[in-house]
């Protein structure tokens, strides 16, 4: 019947909701972990932020471009932090918004530890 396939759209749709917010979870979870991990390294070689920029860009495309899920500004930050050249650095850390300040000066410090 229409009322049928109707009540089985709807139960469908909030299926996909709860499928959605489910994968949105784990991703602020996944993000929010990384910069916990970032947060416990050291020091950031070239090499080291080179792999680290990869990763996040890796990670950031697995769930927007793979998942669906909307593109991550934390990750959007932690990549332009980790990729750009040292002398663009402290400008770059003024610039982010979507990651906390504390772990914007820690990236830099770190970065520039590693180089120095």
């Amino acid at each position: 019947s229409a009322a049928g396939s109707a009540a089985g759209v709807s139960g469908l749709a909030g299926s996909e909701d709860h499928s959605m917010a489910w994968l949105l979870a784990v991703a602020h979870t996944t993000t929010s972990k990384l910069e916990e991990a970032i947060s416990g390294i050291g020091s950031l070689s070239p090499a080291g932020s080179k792999q680290l920029a990869a990763d996040v860009g890796y990670l950031s495309n697995i769930l927007s471009a793979g998942l669906g899920l909307p593109q991550s500004g934390s990750l959007a930050d932690l990549h332009k932090l980790l990729s750009c050249p040292l002398s663009g650095l402290q400008e770059a850390v003024g610039g982010v918004s979507s990651i906390s300040p504390d772990l914007a000066r820690a990236i830099l410090v770190k970065r520039r530890a590693a180089s120095g």
